[in-house]
């Protein structure tokens, strides 16, 4: 287990734990570097070290009690939190008061959630990451459709839900949600919708939020059409500078994937690659973009000739950096993989582009360099 922090004198916290190899369920030994008893916490990541659920539990068990009296010895001070939802709703309910950021992954129980909106009003960031084989989603919806007014003051909000099934209905609470605030600066949302239509209720409201300025959605199969481009367009506000796309694809197609990226596909022609270039150009702040599909890399060229302000471009799981000089551009070196799968703000050079790409898994394998 380990969990990492910050505090007032803004150097990291870390805290190890770890097991004998022998025997998985006892402690070996657990250290604090520096001394907790000498900081003010305002910061703190609570990560398992492994991550299928059966095992997580497992493992938490065993940290239950210090990570409880862990939190307790931050009353006051804790401002950012990242945690698996069982272990939150396990914390003392004072630390919530001052929370500003909060992320709770493997999310297997959201019913309750109405304590976040009792407890956690000054709340400004709220991700929320749903595991594809839980079903916390529904309760999750059904908190939002109850409470669209609730923490007006987000800056920042993150959901991710790989259920396999997203209904209209679901689609349109979180678009009154969403609508509701009006100080959302960065929306990322991660699900798997079958049209463009049953998005409807979401793109409808993305113009009516004055201060959004960093988007990520997934969109399915049907809107690599090009009539549908100049719907999304519309849809994008103006003022975007960061833009993260993950086409999704009719798994019941029976299309073959190297023939279907944005740039090789029948429904992806010569027309649908203008049509491309003309959504990218709509957007004449857009200094960042990433798009995930199953092809290769031409869109690269397209969207960063067409984009004149992009400084980063990712493609699945290559990024570039990108200079500009006069009319011409020039794309930096392919990140490695390390850099790809452990990046630093610095690497993105903007906190909203690193946070809008979080969650999202480029690799199917750890292979780094």
């Amino acid at each position: 287990m380990l969990l990492s922090g910050s505090h007032s004198r803004k150097e990291p916290l870390y805290v190890f734990c770890r097991h004998t190899h022998s025997w998985p369920h006892r402690i070996n030994y657990c250290f604090v570097y520096p001394p907790l008893t000498a900081l003010s916490i305002k910061a703190l990541s609570f990560y398992p070290l492994l991550y299928d659920q059966e095992t997580m539990e497992e493992e938490y068990s065993n940290f239950r009690a210090p990570l409880r009296s862990l939190l307790e010895g931050l009353r006051g001070s804790l401002t950012q939190l990242t945690i698996s939802s069982q272990a939150l709703w396990e914390s003392p309910i004072h630390i919530l008061q001052g929370l500003e950021q909060l992320s709770i992954y493997s999310a297997t129980n959201l019913s309750n959630i109405t304590l976040l909106l009792h407890h956690c009003a000054r709340l400004k960031c709220l991700s929320i990451h749903i595991d594809p084989d839980l079903a916390a989603a529904p309760e999750l919806y059904d908190v939002l459709a109850a409470h669209p007014t609730a923490w007006p003051n987000l800056t920042r909000f993150k959901l991710h839900t790989a259920e396999s099934l997203v209904t209209y209905g679901a689609v349109e609470t979180l678009a009154k949600f969403v609508g509701e605030k009006k100080k959302l600066r960065c929306l990322d949302y991660s699900s798997h919708c079958h049209s463009v239509a049953e998005l409807q209720p979401l793109l409808s409201v993305l113009r009516s939020l004055p201060c959004l300025e960093v988007l990520g959605l997934d969109l399915p199969y049907e809107a690599m059409a090009p009539e549908l481009h100049q719907h999304l367009r519309h849809a994008f506000p103006e003022a975007l500078t960061a833009l993260r796309l993950n086409f999704k694809y009719d798994d019941g197609e029976d299309i073959e994937l190297e023939d279907f990226s944005l740039a090789r596909n029948p429904h992806c022609s010569t027309r649908s690659r203008l049509t491309f270039a003309s959504q990218w150009a709509s957007l004449p702040k857009l200094a960042f973009a990433h798009v995930s599909d199953s092809g290769d890399n031409p869109l690269v060229s397209d969207l960063v000739s067409h984009a004149e302000r992009l400084q980063l471009v990712g493609h699945s799981f290559r990024y570039h950096d990108v200079r500009h000089l006069d009319d011409e551009f020039e794309l930096g070196l392919c990140w490695s993989g390390t850099k790809v799968q452990f990046p630093t703000v610095d690497d993105f050079g903007d906190a909203d582009w690193m946070w809008l790409m979080e969650g999202h898994t480029l690799f199917d394998v750890f292979t780094y360099h």
